[in-house]
Parts: C-alpha cells; sequence; structure tokens
C-alpha cells in the first residue's frame, strides 16, 4: 500500500483512495 499515493487521492475522494490503492 502507498499511503503518499492514497493521500493524494483522498483529497479528491475519500472512499476512492482505498479503491485506488487497490487498483494501483
Amino acid at each position: 500500500m502507498t499511503p503518499l499515493l492514497v493521500k493524494h487521492v483522498n483529497a479528491n475522494d475519500n472512499f476512492a483512495f482505498e479503491d485506488y490503492a487497490l487498483a494501483a
């Protein structure tokens, strides 16, 4: 898991960040 990437995506979507981390 990439907390840095997740944080960036989190700024856009609170829940999408988790999906992005899994997809990435």
